[in-house]
């Protein structure tokens, strides 16, 4: 009879719900009413109707549902948001609960008891928790790299950053990023025309990696590589801008220096193509108009010398022509 009642006061909706679970507790701290899904998920199945609620309660959940009572009693017109454990089906785990608590009232405006409509936010807080260690992991992996890392909105606004890239803008910026910032506080003078563009684009989904010199004082520069890739979230909605930047600046300079040493090789390839192939080819030619009648044998021997000693450098300079030419 009590729980006809007090269902009065529930709408069809709230009652009939799969989702939410409904129960209330009269002046005495008693169960007047409860619903389908609350009795199912949330007290194991028992009817508790007439039950105090302080047994249904965990012990370290007693004491935040009496300050919320009381504070229903003495704040009628507000609503209190907390957390409660609930007991699984095995009795040895718990459901993570979000309810509300509120004054119930009749026709005269006088409180009568508290309703507690609640749900399972279990699913949702392993969820979180999840999201909390995978955003910790990627945080480490990206403060393990020699890479700077910024996220920007749409707006331009920075949202996460990882350990090199504070790192480098206290360098070059004397400043502390923070979270929120400006991310044009961040562009080098100069600079700021190209990483517009670069941002734009990826703000309509295309990636741009590409070699920069970046002047860092009037007589300075440094090289980087830097990338701008568009960020999606699990619904696939752009939610802004990766900038990764990797400082080449050594190997650019060694890229550089073996240039140099290329072009050097081939300045000597075309010394020994041209100024030392031609007197080789000289004394070969010299060699083969000896009027051999008139040496002596030992002579002929020695011309014979000559005249290999000549081709066998002849053979040296073209294998190192060759291998020049394989360097261009």
């Amino acid at each position: 009879m009590i729980q006809q009642n007090f269902s009065f006061w529930i709408p069809s909706w709230l009652a009939n719900s799969h989702i939410y679970a409904v129960a209330i507790i009269n002046l005495e701290g008693f169960y007047v009413y409860t619903n389908d899904i609350f009795q199912k998920n949330f007290v194991l199945g028992r009817n508790v109707i007439g039950f105090p609620s302080v047994k249904t309660i965990h012990p370290t959940d007693a004491k935040k549902c009496m300050e919320a009572v009381q504070y229903c009693f003495q704040n009628p017109d507000k609503t209190i948001d907390l957390e409660l454990q609930k007991p699984q089906p095995d009795g040895l785990s718990f459901y993570l609960t979000h309810w509300e608590f509120s004054a119930l009232k009749n026709v005269d405006d006088v409180v009568i008891g508290i309703m507690c409509v609640g749900y399972d936010i279990t699913r949702i807080r392993q969820s979180q928790q999840e999201l909390k260690s995978s955003e910790s992991k990627l945080r480490a992996i990206l403060d393990s790299t020699n890479d700077s890392n910024l996220l920007i909105n749409p707006d331009y606004k920075v949202l996460s950053f990882n350990k090199v890239a504070k790192e480098s803008i206290k360098l070059f910026f004397n400043k502390d990023i923070q979270e929120g910032d400006d991310c044009w506080e961040y562009v080098v003078k100069g600079m700021e025309k190209h990483f517009k563009h670069y941002f734009d684009l990826a703000l309509q989904g295309e990636i741009t990696i590409k070699e920069t010199e970046i002047p860092i004082s009037e007589n300075q520069s440094v090289w980087f590589l830097i990338s701008f890739y568009p960020v999606y979230n699990q619904e696939n909605e752009l939610i802004g801008v990766s900038y990764n930047a990797t400082n080449i600046n050594m190997i650019k300079e060694n890229t550089i220096l073996l240039q140099k040493q290329n072009q050097l090789l081939m300045e000597i390839a075309r010394i020994q193509s041209h100024e030392v192939r031609g007197p080789v080819a000289n004394i070969l030619g010299l060699i083969s108009i000896f009027n051999k009648e008139n040496l002596s044998s030992e002579n002929l021997k020695l011309l014979e010398y000559l005249k290999k000693s000549t081709r066998d450098l002849d053979i040296i300079i073209h294998k190192i022509v060759d291998k020049t030419k394989n360097v261009e």
